[in-house]
């Protein structure tokens, strides 16, 4: 689907509703999903595919082709043929995905425009005053 296009942030309340835990894990691995579930956010483009790490303060980008779609998925492929890495995106809604991490999904849901636009402007300016 080209629903795809555009910025989505991990919806942390939706991830950790369906999260699952290993057994007797769950009281040392909630606080920290807590801390980390709802920071990534996804951009793409026709041809690029972007994840800003508020853990590490900047954006990784690379280019990607669609190897495969129906009404609902969508298989991403990245990285250079001899190390081709391959991400399910499934669409439950036109504004919600998920993607596998790990044994669980994480939800991503679609920023609006403007929201998108100035998370990027702020994050590219820091990236700019870090690089100077």
């Amino acid at each position: 689907p080209s629903g795809r296009l555009g910025s989505w942030r991990s919806d942390k309340e939706r991830s950790l509703k369906e999260w699952l835990y290993a057994e007797g894990k769950a009281e040392a691995m909630r606080p920290l999903l807590e801390r980390d579930l709802g920071k990534l956010i996804h951009h793409f483009t026709r041809t690029l595919y972007e994840t800003y790490s508020p853990f590490e303060g900047k954006w990784f980008r690379g280019r990607y082709r669609v190897a495969w779609s129906n009404k609902e998925s969508v298989f991403i492929v990245t990285g250079p043929r001899r190390a081709e890495e391959g991400q399910l995106i499934r669409f439950v809604a036109p504004t919600l995905y998920w993607v596998h991490a790990g044994k669980n999904i994480e939800y991503f849901c679609r920023l609006a425009p403007a929201e998108a636009r100035q998370f990027r402007k702020s994050t590219l300016a820091g990236r700019r005053r870090a690089d100077a």
